[in-house]
């Protein structure tokens, strides 16, 4: 559902198992949460309703976005991404040691045409230590403008970055 209405972390779902420790560490899980997903019951009651032009339409508008983030992380030195299938992100390798360092960096001292970009380290979004510390993680939620102008904007940091790492 996520996907299919555009609604980011959207989740609505059904669990039914008589395994009691399953259950528990659901009902556990279910109840950390800080309310319940009243707006994602209400997309997931009409979700039947929704045209099938409607999700052909938001999957063009994500490849179209996913392939002009690839292209530019192809031109920029030493980067590099696996083309994603499903997602509206990717996970890009800089040329970098140290992907936290670089994005903090970015954040304070880069601009171009007074901005900068807001990206995600990579090593948070895996379990093993040290995967993905020079990796970031690039979401495509912005227009195509916005997005070409952000790569451009990645593009001249890591020219700047004083920090460069041999490939």
């Amino acid at each position: 559902m996520s996907k299919r209405l555009n609604m980011c972390g959207a989740r609505v779902g059904t669990l039914v198992t008589k395994n009691a420790g399953v259950r528990d560490a659901a009902l556990k899980f279910a109840q950390a949460r800080l309310s319940p997903p009243t707006l994602g019951q209400w997309a997931a009651a009409v979700l039947d309703q929704v045209p099938a032009s409607y999700t052909r339409e938001v999957v063009a508008e994500y490849r179209k976005r996913r392939d002009l983030v690839l292209e530019g992380l192809a031109q920029i030195p030493g980067a590099f991404a696996r083309k994603p299938e499903g997602a509206f992100y990717l996970m890009a390798e800089l040329p970098v040691a140290d992907a936290e360092e670089f994005v903090i960096w970015m954040l304070k001292e880069y601009r171009k045409g007074n901005a900068t970009v807001l990206v995600a380290p990579g090593d948070g979004f895996y379990a093993t230590p040290d995967r993905g510390k020079n990796e970031i993680r690039f979401a495509y939620v912005l227009e195509t403008d916005a997005l070409r102008k952000s790569m451009d904007i990645l593009r001249g940091a890591l020219e700047a970055y004083p920090v460069k790492v041999a490939r």
